[in-house]
Order: structure tokens, then sequence, then C-alpha cells
């Protein structure tokens, strides 16, 4: 199993169980910053340290409204 924390400017956003190799995340703000943290439980009931955060933005709008330069 796998834990997922979204956060943006330290507040907790999300939280995700279970997730495999992608998952979607919604009721995201368009032109953010977020940082992502991941952990693992493995069959011990401790779980794996937290990851360094990964930061990602999200885009202005939706590709499909986006201009090609």
């Amino acid at each position: 199993m796998i834990i997922l924390h979204v956060y943006h400017q330290a507040v907790l956003l999300s939280v995700l169980l279970e997730i495999h190799q992608q998952q979607l995340v919604d009721g995201l703000t368009a032109a953010t910053l977020y940082d992502v943290y991941v952990r693992s439980i493995c069959s011990t009931p401790t779980p794996s340290n937290w990851t360094q955060p990964a930061s990602f933005n999200t885009t202005i709008c939706e590709v499909a409204n986006q201009c090609l330069y």
C-alpha cells in the first residue's frame, strides 16, 4: 500500500491510499505549486519514512485550450 499526501502552502489537501503506478488527484487549482510526499506500508505494521517532497505545478488551463507557439 502507498500513501500519498498532496500539500499547497503547508496545508494538506489530499490523502490517497492503495495507489498504484498512476493516480489522478482531483480538485487541484490551476497555476498552483504543490508538494507531494509518499510512503509505503508493506507487510509489517511500520510504514516507511516519508520521501523528500516532489514538487509540481498545475497548468494554467486545459491542454486543449492552450496556444501552441
